[in-house]
């Protein structure tokens, strides 16, 4: 039948499916094969990367280790940077030799600021530049501790003298503050200067003293302002600068002009604090860059000018946090690594594991061992005899006084089925314990280790996938050849496996179904099944096939019970119970019963014991 077109798309689009779970099976009846060591493993491997996690997770809450990425540039035009009350720190003073703060001000020297803007204009036309220059004086006043407002500017001036210390007015700063902008060659141009000069009379002011005591008292001393800074602190989540102030000290005379080029450098940081997006944020900070001076004889017009600009390098921080999806990949990354390392060693040994299984499953190795303990072998034949008393009464071939007797106490034949099933694991079989497959995994039993890789050889030629799909034609051969075809078309419509509703149930099913096909308890049924076959062995060849072809170790084990039981049939045939004329009393008959109930398990006393009592028993009589 042709396809549509929807049928043709959608299987075209089938086969981009990334999450297609291809076919599982089970080996050993479980999904996977699992160690005790791989296990043990995994869980250090999982507690180191959960203790990553959490170092990672630290990381992400404190915020004190970003990614840094700084670069610099040289710049021509800037924005304007203003210099606020709260992020700048400006005040000026002049001192005596001896470090005394002058307080004649505007009577022996005057002390001016002034923000002053340079604008050039292109004329496309003339091709010239006008350059127009505007200055604004700054009014100043005596510093008090009103004008200042960050906590490093109040801590810092607490230990000043702050008389002669000049400020700028509080309300004018607030209303204008000044600004930095540009470079010289920039468009637009804005620095500070700070002149020092000589106080002298004029028409509006007439309080400066005479040239001789303001020559005598400004023959030398220091120029000393206090002047904002900052410090990088790039593991700071908040803010990254830390802001410091600084005192400067030059030397002045009334014989000489200072000159002073001071350059802040703007530092811009972009911030991304993001936990899974990015999340920028902008902070602009000036610190000081560059300071020049220079000193010529006096020109008349200033003691000292200080100038402050903008430095033309711009620098640039990008800093970044570290992201929960970045922390999670560098967990995954750990458990990766661990896992690889670790895997080099465990899964050859975990492989190992699984081969030494799988080949006791499958197959039987022909160790000998002449040496064998006779404890051991001893301790065996209580099992058999043991297993041969359930057999016997299950047939009931004791009294059902005993019979009930044995069946109120089942935690005596899980033991012996556990005991016989440890017997069945040890005989002809590779010892599983981890010291036995290390001593194989370093190659120091290479005869174990030749026999191993044969029998995985063997078993897994028989997953081939050639050999699976011809016996699978096999089956579809022999079911043409058994079937006729009335029952091929019947053969279709068999029923499906039920599962129950009742999920109490179902557990109770597949709990019961897995007891069944326990080993121990097997064996009885197969001894019993033994019996019968063996009983009818002469009237089928097929009989006498299966008896021959059964395994040398378990016709070794049914023959030992057969000759166990037979041992105690006789005994008990020999004790004529119901022709003696002694009679008991209720205490001897509840020993007797415990005797008998002592032949299920040890049958070898029960000849001291009955021996004893019935000589005890005469020599009464």
């Amino acid at each position: 039948m042709q396809q549509s077109l929807f049928d043709n798309i959608r299987q075209f689009a089938l086969k981009f499916d990334m999450f297609g779970q291809p076919p599982s099976f089970r080996i050993l009846g479980k999904q996977k094969y699992n160690s005790t060591i791989g296990a043990l493993f995994t869980i250090g491997t999982l507690f180191f990367a959960l203790a990553y996690l959490v170092v990672g997770i630290q990381e992400l809450v404190a915020k004190d280790s970003p990614n840094v990425i700084q670069s610099e540039r040289q710049v021509i035009e800037t924005s304007p940077f203003f210099l606020n009350r709260n992020n700048f720190t400006l005040a000026i003073t002049l001192a005596d030799l001896n470090s005394q703060p002058l307080t004649t001000i505007n009577k022996f020297f005057n002390i001016q600021l002034k923000n002053c803007q340079t604008l050039r204009i292109y004329n496309e036309k003339t091709q010239t530049s006008n350059v127009t220059r505007n200055c604004t004086i700054i009014p100043l006043e005596a510093c008090t501790k009103d004008h200042f407002l960050s906590d490093t500017q109040v801590d810092y001036f607490s230990r000043i003298r702050l008389g002669s210390v000049q400020c700028i007015q509080k309300d004018y700063w607030d209303s204008y503050p000044p600004v930095l902008q540009g470079i010289k060659t920039s468009p637009i141009y804005s620095s500070l200067t700070i002149t020092v000069s000589v106080c002298k009379n004029s028409t509006n002011n007439m309080d400066c003293a005479p040239i001789e005591d303001i020559k005598k008292q400004l023959s030398s001393g220091f120029y000393a302002v206090h002047l904002s800074d900052s410090l990088l602190q790039m593991n700071r989540a908040t803010n990254m600068s830390l802001d410091v102030i600084n005192i400067q000290y030059y030397t002045f005379s009334i014989t000489t002009s200072k000159n002073i080029f001071q350059q802040f450098k703007v530092i811009e940081t972009q911030t991304d604090s993001g936990l899974v997006f990015s999340d920028f944020s902008k902070q602009q900070v000036l610190i000081q860059d560059t300071l020049r001076e220079s000193a010529d004889l006096y020109n008349g017009e200033y003691l000292v000018l200080h100038n402050i600009n903008l430095s033309p390098k711009y620098s640039e921080y990008q800093r970044s946090y570290v992201k929960i999806q970045a922390i999670l990949s560098r967990v995954g990354g750990l458990y990766q690594m661990i896992f690889l390392l670790l895997a080099a060693f465990i899964k050859p040994l975990v492989q190992l594991m699984l081969d030494i299984d799988m080949a006791n499953e499958l197959f039987k190795f022909g160790f000998q061992n002449n040496n064998k303990d006779k404890s051991n072998i001893s301790e065996d034949n209580k099992v058999i005899d043991a297993l041969a008393g359930i057999v016997r009464s299950r047939r009931r071939l004791l009294s059902p006084r005993d019979t009930g007797k044995l069946n109120s106490e089942p935690n005596q034949e899980i033991n012996i089925n556990e005991s016989l099933n440890e017997i069945l694991k040890k005989r002809n079989q590779i010892d599983p314990t981890i010291k036995q497959i290390i001593w194989i995994y370093i190659g120091c039993d290479k005869k174990k280790r030749k026999m191993l890789d044969i029998a995985k050889e063997k078993y897994m030629e028989k997953l081939d996938v050639k050999l699976i799909i011809q016996k699978l034609y096999q089956f579809d051969q022999l079911r043409d050849i058994i079937l006729t075809e009335e029952q091929k078309k019947l053969f279709k419509y068999l029923p499906k496996p039920n599962i129950v509703q009742d999920l109490e149930q179902a557990k109770f099913l597949d709990f019961q179904n897995q007891s069944q096909q326990l080993e121990s308890i097997a064996i009885q049924e197969a001894f019993e099944a033994y019996e019968k076959v063996l009983s009818q062995g002469q009237k089928s060849v097929v009989n006498l096939k299966l008896i021959q072809s059964l395994d040398p170790e378990i016709q070794i084990l049914f023959q030992s019970i057969q000759k166990s039981q037979a041992n105690q049939n006789q005994f008990l045939n020999e004790i004529p119970l119901n022709q003696s004329k002694v009679r008991f009393d209720g205490g001897d008959l509840a020993e007797y019963q415990s005797i008998y109930q002592e032949c299920n398990t040890i049958p070898q006393r029960i000849y001291t014991k009955i021996a004893k009592k019935m000589n005890k028993q005469h020599e009464t009589q």
